[in-house]
């Protein structure tokens, strides 16, 4: 049998266009992003100024950290954005009409195709994330960061999408179990976004809320990068912090790769 030959790196690295090349090619779906983006953040930063009134502080946090912190969120929410509209490529796709085969047969791993689309997406969305606080914060809806907190909040939305990329796959990986995996996307979404404080900053949670956060690591993605931005998690806190986000990143990503191999075992390659 002729063995595969794997592809140079530079061609494997091609991949990270992948994302970014889809969606250029529909215009209609940038506009849409484009309005849609904007709509999110005038109306979070009006709500939230709207709900603090003066500079009174509340939890601790006054009302520019606050209408900050829900224009960032809305925007690091929206960095893999483009993983949630339907792909004939998407990996459910693939299990549902049997093509997921052809992962395997190909010179790369099906996970590390995996991992470069999501890298892909990552810094395409990106590029959403900076020309949206750009916008908001010459509008004056943002704050400027001071150097240490701007370079902790980068550090750890890093890691925080390395989190999504990783929940994202464990979710996709599903299919190959139940072979239709929407009504589980749908539900993860919500509890995605609520546990990790993008519809309401976690300083604001019940404490019953607040201690169960606490133990997921969904509030690793989104509250507590955006907290180091604004300052509600102090400078000398960010090491503890990010420490633990990358407790959960190394977790994530060994059962990741577990649960790779247990579909590996699913997929019949030859025969019947």
């Amino acid at each position: 049998m002729t063995r595969s030959v794997r592809p140079p790196a530079f061609r494997q690295w091609r991949l990270l266009r992948i994302v970014s090349t889809i969606e250029l090619s529909y215009r209609s779906r940038v506009l849409y992003g484009v309005a849609l983006i904007g709509a999110q953040v005038v109306l979070v930063a009006s709500l939230w100024s709207a709900l603090y009134g003066g500079d009174e502080t509340v939890a601790g946090a006054n009302r520019e950290q606050t209408v900050t912190y829900a224009v960032l969120a809305v925007l690091l929410a929206r960095v893999r954005w483009s993983a949630r509209f339907y792909s004939k490529d998407a990996l459910a796709s693939r299990v549902r009409d049997g093509s997921v085969v052809y992962w395997f047969l190909r010179p790369v791993r099906p996970s590390r195709y995996v991992a470069l689309i999501n890298i892909g997406d990552v810094l395409y969305g990106s590029l959403w994330l900076v020309a949206g606080m750009l916008l908001a914060t010459a509008a004056g809806a943002a704050r400027v960061p001071d150097p240490v907190a701007f370079a902790c909040f980068l550090l750890s939305a890093a890691i925080g999408q390395a989190i999504l990329c990783h929940l994202a796959s464990l979710l996709d990986l599903v299919c190959f179990w139940l072979v239709v995996n929407e009504n589980a996307k749908q539900a993860y979404r919500f509890f995605q976004d609520f546990l990790a404080g993008a519809f309401v900053p976690v300083w604001l949670f019940p404490g019953w809320l607040t201690a169960l956060s606490s133990f997921l690591p969904f509030r690793s993605t989104i509250s507590v990068p955006a907290s180091l931005y604004v300052g509600t998690i102090p400078a000398a806190e960010a090491v503890g912090e990010i420490g633990t986000q990358v407790l959960w990143c190394v977790v994530l990503y060994a059962l990741v790769h577990l649960v790779w191999r247990r579909a590996a075992r699913r997929v019949v390659l030859q025969g019947g």
